[in-house]
């Protein structure tokens, strides 16, 4: 599949921004500041700790640094607006960002697509049986196998919205936020 124009922007706004510090701090930055921002325009309770700790993040970079950060939430939209793909991950790869010590790996979209549709088959009978699909996903890195779900089950005209309930979990905080980022845009 080609490459995203949008995220090879935001790879390149992500490397500009990265001058005064390492390029993994930047992306965790973002990940956080972006994840932050969604979980407290839909979920007040916590509102006051995440708007702190946003705020912690947020002064440590100069201006036009803070500026960089709204755009880069504005491509990984428009490039999700576009297509299910998991977008952070191939972002994260490409920037070479993993921590082999971790183990991590984030799935090709391709792949974990094609996976999902052979896992899945036909999803219809076992939605009316249940009313919806359990998926566990104990490494959901960027959330690549639960994106490619939500499409195969798309594929098949079923709502996986209404219909998919994920358990989702990692042991890398950025790994979590991205997944929780690409998961609530793609609702």
């Amino acid at each position: 599949m080609a490459p995203c124009p949008h995220i090879t922007t935001l790879g390149k706004l992500l490397r500009d921004t990265s001058r005064r510090y390492r390029l993994h701090e930047v992306f965790r930055d973002f990940c956080e500041l972006t994840a932050l921002s969604i979980s407290n325009a839909v979920d007040t309770s916590q509102f006051e700790a995440r708007e702190a700790r946003y705020l912690d993040i947020i002064r440590r970079y100069q201006r036009s640094e803070v500026d960089a950060f709204p755009q880069m939430l504005g491509l990984l939209v428009q490039s999700l607006e576009a297509r299910f793909h998991d977008a952070l991950g191939a972002l994260f790869m490409d920037l070479e960002l993993g921590d082999h010590w971790k183990g991590q790996f984030f799935t090709p979209y391709e792949l974990a697509s094609f996976m999902a549709r052979l896992t899945l088959g036909d999803v219809r009978p076992q939605v009316e049986a249940r009313g919806f699909i359990a998926i566990n996903e104990p490494a959901c890195g960027a959330g690549a196998m639960v994106i490619a779900c939500a499409d195969a089950m798309l594929s098949q005209d079923v709502n996986y919205q209404q219909a998919m309930h994920v358990t989702a979990q990692d042991i890398d905080l950025t790994a979590c936020h991205m997944a929780y980022i690409q998961l609530s845009l793609l609702h």
